[in-house]
């Protein structure tokens, strides 16, 4: 997570050792939010987890980002998952703040789900008695359900024909997909 917002956001290649959010929060680095930001564009920032964990706070104001939405900003009784609040109150949360933002507009998300402990709502929990790769393959299945429930969300909203969606995909696992080898 820590070097791919850096990577997304800033055309900065990963690397495997210090992080940069963690290790040089005040860096600047002209990033796209800051861009955008200076055609024009109102940003914002949503976060389902703590925002300063890693400093994510500092960074994202300082490269651009006017305004962080993290698990603090969410309604009290919020579902929590994991590390932070479920990813479909991250995406109603986000709409909801996308449709009342001035166009045009940068907003970017960071989801927890599909993030180690990998804890998912009891109506997603379908391979659980397989240990951590079950956990895993249901996290994904109610990450991809969030993802729906944002476009489904967002369409019904004036800015959807003017927006483009970008989907990055955050840490990878040691965890192999059966049937594809390798490499491949």
């Amino acid at each position: 997570t820590r070097h791919g917002i850096v990577a997304s956001y800033c055309s900065v290649y990963p690397n495997d050792g210090l992080s940069v959010l963690r290790s040089y929060p005040d860096v600047r680095l002209r990033c796209l939010p800051e861009v955008l930001r200076a055609m024009g564009y109102h940003t914002i920032w949503l976060h389902n987890g703590d925002a300063e964990f890693d400093s994510m706070r500092r960074f994202m104001n300082r490269n651009g980002i006017e305004r962080v939405v993290d698990r603090w900003d969410f309604p009290p009784g919020t579902e929590t998952l994991g590390w932070g609040l479920s990813d479909e109150a991250l995406m109603e949360q986000a709409v909801q703040k996308m449709a009342r933002l001035p166009q045009p507009f940068f907003a970017g998300l960071l989801s927890m789900t599909n993030h180690h402990p990998f804890e998912v709502p009891p109506a997603f929990r379908r391979y659980q008695e397989r240990g951590e790769y079950g956990r895993f393959r249901d996290s994904m299945h109610y990450t991809d359900y969030a993802l729906g429930r944002l476009f489904a969300l967002a369409r019904e909203q004036p800015f959807y024909a003017n927006t483009l969606f970008f989907v990055f995909a955050d840490s990878s696992t040691h965890y192999a997909v059966p049937g594809i080898e390798e490499g491949s």
